[in-house]
């Protein structure tokens, strides 16, 4: 009916807010339902909605710049673009300045009902699994290197890629090469979902964001297994969250601390940290004050450990435990003297922050998958080497186990000359011929 009346004339069809497929087949089937000429805007949150109907030119709207948010708001405030002076008083005769800073303080934590319900809308229609995504990253993983991201979401049984590009189809998060984003709006939508449901009971959220609740719960080991992530803020000190931490059996998210913290100054626990719950995947506390992670935590489901800028001098006390499940490891700006690698088979992130281990003395890169060495520090006083497919060595090592390293090739001549070095371990290379220099070095112990 709706395609033989308009077929003959020439029309502007403007299709708003549209959510599901059956919308479109209804009123806009197919082109030959409107006359040579004819424009039909859609416009919708969903973009693979878009694609499935077969539209042919997709255009995303970009966000506003200060300047146009400015205009809008004055434009439906005011009924005006350019604003006079003369309504200060006018708004301070409904409210007074105190009552407007309450309500502005309302709206941070308690946004309104009547916009939340219209963000919620594409979040009410997804899976359960793609609802978990969304809720992760406004509540914690939101900035977050996005392969960081996949990781940690994969170790937890989410089918991670689908379920982000889905998200960017939804337009509720938008994510470049590197990193995930999500608009502010939408972020304070997810968080609010979580809070809501237990309002006035921090501790029976499955996030915890807010630094007030999170001072209660961990102050008062009010934790409880409902807690899955929590961030908290650099004012809390450690040994709160430490005595906080003992009930939260199913925490899988912490992150503590932003990337500009230091070690404070009066923090001085040259001992071990005292609980980590084993289901954490997502571990980063930059400035951790600690000199050693817990005897306890086994960290069977590490994905992602962060522990830059921070007190550690050996990741466990007297002990080495291998770290099947971790990806992605920075410990820069640490204290670390000893640090084995081989724990961590399967780690995929640049080993770069190695040059910035300061006080490392002893390197084990034994077992690692690794064709391009990274970058040491001066004062590396013994590397261990063995089994890689490394091709090319640095000159400036102290000591080298290179033991089953079948891809090693040669030897830098500048190696001859090393005044600390003492061991070199070359059993099972493919070294064909050695540097004629070595026959002249002095310093070897063992070779």
């Amino acid at each position: 009916m709706l395609s033989e009346r308009l077929c003959h004339k020439k029309v502007l069809v403007v299709l708003d807010n549209v959510d599901h497929i059956s919308q479109l087949e209804a009123l806009a089937r197919a082109t030959n339902w409107f006359k040579l000429g004819s424009r039909i805007i859609i416009t919708t949150r969903d973009e693979q909605l878009l694609k499935a109907h077969g539209v042919d030119l997709i255009h995303n709207v970009n966000l506003l710049t200060n300047a146009e948010d400015i205009t809008l708001f004055n434009r439906y405030a005011f009924g005006t673009v350019l604003l006079f002076k003369g309504y200060e008083n006018l708004s301070l005769e409904v409210k007074d300045e105190l009552e407007w800073r309450d309500a502005l303080k309302r709206l941070k934590r308690i946004p309104l009902k009547e916009t939340l319900e219209k963000l919620e809308l594409s979040y009410i229609a997804l899976e359960d699994d793609y609802k978990e995504i969304f809720l992760d990253v406004a509540c914690g993983l939101k900035d977050m290197f996005k392969e960081d991201a996949i990781r940690i979401f994969e170790s937890c049984g989410f089918h991670a890629r689908i379920g982000l590009r889905v998200l960017e189809e939804k337009s509720l998060i938008t994510s470049s090469s590197m990193f995930l984003h999500m608009h502010d709006h939408l972020q304070e939508m997810g968080r609010n979902i979580v809070r809501r449901l237990h309002p006035d009971y921090p501790r029976r959220h499955s996030r915890l964001f807010i630094h007030e609740g999170i001072e209660d719960v961990l102050a008062n080991n009010l934790g409880t297994e409902a807690t899955k992530s929590i961030i908290i803020s650099e004012e809390l000190r450690p040994e709160i969250i430490m005595r906080g931490l003992g009930k939260m059996k199913e925490l899988s998210d912490m992150c503590y601390g932003s990337e500009y913290c230091w070690i404070t100054v009066d923090w001085k626990f040259n001992q071990v940290s005292q609980y980590f719950p084993k289901a954490l995947r997502y571990l980063c506390w930059r400035a951790y004050p600690y000199n050693y992670l817990p005897k306890t935590f086994q960290a069977n489901n590490l994905v992602v450990l962060d522990m830059s800028l921070s007190g550690i001098v050996e990741l466990w006390k007297g002990e080495q435990k291998v770290l099947n499940k971790l990806r992605i490891l920075d410990l820069g700006f640490t204290k670390l003297r000893t640090l084995d690698l081989g724990m961590a088979p399967n780690l995929e992130r640049s080993l770069s922050f190695i040059k910035l281990l300061e006080s490392v003395e002893v390197l084990d890169l034994n077992d690692l998958s690794l064709w391009e060495f990274p970058d040491l520090i001066v004062d590396l006083r013994e590397l261990k080497f063995s089994k890689n497919n490394i091709e090319e060595l640095p000159s400036s090592i102290g000591s080298l186990d290179l033991s089953s390293c079948r891809d090693l090739k040669s030897l830098p001549v500048s190696l001859c000359s090393l005044q600390h070095l003492r061991h070199l371990n070359l059993k099972e290379c493919a070294i064909e011929e050695l540097p004629e220099e070595l026959g002249n070095a002095t310093n070897y112990s063992n070779v």
